[in-house]
């Protein structure tokens, strides 16, 4: 099954994708390594927009396709 039903799926497969490790997207993205782990581990269900957007400029994804998977 090629869907990714979370946004810590989506995270990850994209981050895998481009050979990055959850921490390289948070020091790529200028946010802390806890952010990015806390949505893998699907402990921020609130992520705040300005940082979501910052990471998904790293994976080189919409930030919709990050939190809602819409989009390409």
């Amino acid at each position: 099954m090629s869907e990714h039903h979370t946004m810590a799926d989506r995270l990850n497969a994209r981050a895998l994708q481009l050979g990055l490790s959850p921490a390289h997207v948070a020091e790529m993205a200028g946010v802390n390594r806890s952010f990015v782990y806390d949505i893998l581990r699907g402990r921020s269900t609130r992520p705040g927009l300005d940082r979501l957007i910052a990471v998904a400029s790293v994976l080189k994804v919409e930030v919709e396709w990050l939190i809602h998977g819409i989009g390409d």
